[in-house]
């Protein structure tokens, strides 16, 4: 219930807030999505032949799609309690360490 607080104030403790819990499950994220875990995941979906053997720059379109999701199932069915502790921001994270670490192991970097 509104009590009376400026809501410029009231957004800015919920916004600090969320920043803190984005942290939190940041870290968390960062322990489980590894670049061994990258690697691993990778080198199944090229054998798979779910991705090409040799990727370039431009299917890396192909690369976010599945190894983005491939890797969310791997850290579901292998860490579920950091992905549940991660909150609202697991899907979002999990996706942009997994892109950030193929993008340094696919172009360098």
């Amino acid at each position: 219930m509104y009590n009376g607080e400026p809501l410029t104030l009231i957004f800015s403790m919920y916004n600090r807030n969320k920043e803190k819990a984005r942290e939190a499950a940041s870290e968390l994220m960062s322990q489980i999505v590894t670049k061994n875990r990258i690697e691993k995941i990778l080198g199944k979906l090229q054998i798979n032949g779910d991705l090409p053997k040799t990727i370039t720059e431009n299917d890396m379109g192909l690369v976010a799609k599945t190894l983005t999701k491939a890797v969310y199932e791997d850290c579901i069915k292998e860490e579920k309690e950091v992905m549940i502790a991660c909150g609202e921001f697991v899907g979002k994270l999990c996706s942009f360490m997994t892109m950030s670490i193929a993008r340094e192991l696919i172009l360098g970097g």
